[in-house]
């Protein structure tokens, strides 16, 4: 049984993660001359998969099954 707080997590890392992906298509679509989008899709790539290497690690080391 997965915890709800792995689930969470991982979730909040995949939002994390799409909203660094509509921030990386923006910038490509107009160009690359807005770099302020350029520079928040890796705000917020890095802790949506930092998030998902944590759920990753919690699941391994919780899982009972």
């Amino acid at each position: 049984m997965v915890s709800k707080a792995v689930v969470g997590i991982a979730v909040m890392g995949g939002v994390l993660m799409i909203w660094s992906l509509v921030f990386f298509v923006t910038f490509f679509s107009r160009g690359g001359n807005l770099g302020q989008y350029w520079n928040m899709g890796w705000v917020l790539l890095i802790p949506g998969s930092a998030l998902w290497v944590l759920a990753a690690v919690l699941y391994w080391y919780y899982d009972e099954d």
